[in-house]
């Protein structure tokens, strides 16, 4: 039996050295299939004529170049888009397409459901069913870029997972993006959103790769913080004060703190006042995300004015505050609603 090898789960380096090495194309070959993948997004073999009959069958036993399936495609009434892929083994997730006049962001996955269990997230709800590979992360995109319609801009892992548990897979699908041989995606229009987890928040400063990186708050004390993200090992408010400042002071990007906003638990006048104190003095972006409703969840979102008060006490500390603007609620596409589905598997490929 040949082995299945995700084509979009190696970097170029990798790509090539197993064509030159086990294959025994000449280097030049390889790197023509590379700009037949990467610059004329050609996917089947067949179609590389510029290769040998014999060079695209070893190529087309040697990989294989699309593993995902798209099983829906949602469109809201705002553009917004949101895709079901099915998995090889039958899992399922969730990517979005959000337009925001010229711009057009991919909001990406990281894991099969989500271990975190943040309480007002529908992405938890069943748990964690597993880790994606590289190549189910590279693939998301692709298959979105394809269906945005125009130039893509900006990229965020804030879909369904917690990046930095799979953090080995994430960013070696992030390489193979932005790798000037492969997607050459630019690192700065690169997002990728945590809760701040102990053990692996300083991961960041260890990798040569270094996207911009959104630290998801939603408290200015750690006894709510606590509440809402139920996790162990998370950083605690103090915590996050001071990796604040090793971010900044190391000069990778300003930080952006998310604050998914709950009607009546974490928008009061005072615990905006709590905010602006702790973060006064630091370059950080405070996002506020008002409430996406779940239906099995009890939170309700705030009144527009409330949103609106809180980031002006916020701005009043000098912080940056931007408000994120509803996208593909009406196709639970918006933040917080992506969810883990099960599908029949009878025709489920093996």
């Amino acid at each position: 039996m040949k082995e299945v090898r995700p084509f979009f789960s190696h970097t170029p380096e990798e790509i090539c050295q197993i064509l030159v090495e086990e294959k025994g194309f000449p280097p030049f070959k390889a790197r023509e299939v590379l700009h037949w993948v990467y610059a004329k997004r050609t996917l089947q073999p067949k179609k590389m004529t510029t290769l040998s009959k014999k060079d695209r069958s070893v190529l087309e036993d040697t990989f294989r170049f699309r593993l995902l399936q798209v099983e829906e495609r949602q469109i809201s009434e705002d553009g917004t888009q949101k895709i079901l892929f099915r998995l090889p083994d039958g899992e399922t997730v969730e990517t979005v397409i959000i337009p925001k006049g010229k711009r057009r962001t991919i909001c990406l996955s990281s894991q099969v459901g989500c271990p975190i269990g943040c309480r007002f997230c529908a992405s938890g709800l069943q748990g964690l069913r597993r880790h994606l590979q590289p190549f189910e992360i590279v693939e998301q995109f692709l298959h979105a870029r394809y269906f945005a319609k125009a130039p893509v801009t900006n990229l965020v892992v804030m879909g369904m997972g917690e990046p930095f548990l799979n953090f080995q897979n994430v960013w070696k699908a992030l390489s193979i993006l932005n790798h000037p041989q492969g997607l050459g995606f630019g690192i700065r229009r690169m997002t990728v959103s945590t809760v701040g987890l102990k053990k692996l928040i300083n991961r960041v400063f260890s990798t040569e790769l270094r996207p911009r990186l959104a630290l998801s708050l939603h408290a200015p004390t750690d006894e709510l913080r606590a509440q809402l993200i139920p996790f162990p090992a998370i950083l605690s408010v103090s915590e996050i004060v001071e990796f604040a400042k090793q971010y900044t002071e190391r000069k990778i990007s300003r930080l952006t703190l998310e604050y998914v906003m709950l009607q009546g638990v974490n928008t009061a006048p005072s615990q905006a006042h709590l905010l602006g104190k702790l973060f006064q003095n630091l370059p950080v972006r405070i996002n506020l995300i008002p409430y996406n409703p779940v239906p099995e969840l009890p939170y309700t979102s705030p009144k527009e004015r409330e949103v609106q008060h809180f980031a002006v006490i916020l701005e009043g500390y000098g912080i940056r505050t931007t408000v994120r603007q509803r996208h593909g609620e009406d196709i639970q596409a918006a933040c917080g609603q992506l969810r883990y589905r099960a599908l029949n598997l009878e025709n489920t490929p093996s």
